[in-house]
């Protein structure tokens, strides 16, 4: 009798953890599931057999806020034949922005780093035309500000 009551006892606090635990994996949970992701836009163009996929986001220093994937028909409509992305590396004494552009082209198995500068609270027009009959026009809206680069695509 007394290991039953001793049992039903230990079942009890047993209970009680498991509920705490549970509740606090909740409470947890509901922050991540609300937390602020980084608003994201996606545009596609298609310019003869060239698909571009062009992506941005809102970045802090080290961030990724813009990549274009061009599909070229010749090379595979799955993998993309060349990627360009846009760092945020920070703010110069000028006030400009530091950017890291990163180019990779898969059928020329070539990939190239550099580092550009921008102003900052403007529009930027890029003219991407490595390996393409006709250039990819991307004009974007870089902002600075609290910490976070926001990029509009236009």
């Amino acid at each position: 009798m007394q290991r039953l009551c001793l049992l039903l006892e230990l079942r009890k606090i047993y209970d009680y953890r498991w509920v705490a635990r549970f509740l606090v994996f909740m409470l947890s949970f509901n922050n991540i599931v609300y937390a602020q992701w980084p608003k994201s836009q996606i545009k596609t163009l298609q310019q003869g057999t060239t698909f571009d996929s062009i992506r941005t986001q809102h970045a802090k220093v080290g961030g990724l806020f813009l990549e274009v994937k061009s599909y070229f028909e010749e090379y595979s409509p799955v993998k993309p034949g060349s990627v360009t992305q846009l760092y945020f590396q920070g703010l110069n004494k000028e006030g400009e922005l530091m950017v890291r552009y990163v180019f990779t082209h898969a059928l020329l198995d070539f990939h190239m780093e550099t580092r550009l500068t921008y102003p900052n609270k403007g529009k930027q027009e890029l003219w991407l035309d490595q390996s393409r009959r006709v250039p990819l026009f991307v004009l974007l809206d870089l902002y600075y500000k609290e910490n976070v680069l926001e990029v509009d695509l236009l």
